[in-house]
């Protein structure tokens, strides 16, 4: 009970953050600038207040920010993330503390078996 009261997506905002120190300065500003937007359309309070199970697909992930957030506070759900810039797929899935409910894949390679229970479109 304690720990869903503490991890909350402003928890965990900065130590995903710094998955993209190292990635450059241009990925860097747009990870942060991603971050911000979270923050301004209040969907970082939406992730602390999901009330689902299941699996979860997140589409236009950019550099997967939401997702890793999402995936974080709630380790119960499964977590698909899709992108269509592969090269945004591609940093996504080579983050440090990749969490271990998350996929990532560019959107049209999406194995068409897959079934979501929730799709949030960002």
């Amino acid at each position: 009970q304690i720990s869903k009261e503490i991890e909350t997506a402003s928890y965990f905002k900065f130590y995903e953050l710094h998955n993209y120190l190292y990635k450059g300065k241009e990925i860097w500003n747009e990870a942060h600038k991603e971050c911000r937007n979270l923050e301004k359309s209040l969907l970082l309070e939406k992730i602390d207040h999901f009330n689902g199970s299941g699996t979860v697909c997140v589409a236009n992930n950019g550099y997967g920010i939401f997702s890793f957030l999402f995936a974080m506070v709630h380790p119960n759900l499964r977590i698909v993330a899709t992108e269509q810039d592969p090269e945004k797929v591609a940093i996504a899935q080579h983050c440090t503390g990749l969490p271990s409910n998350i996929s990532i894949y560019v959107t049209s390679e999406l194995p068409e078996d897959l079934l979501f229970d929730y799709i949030i479109t960002l």
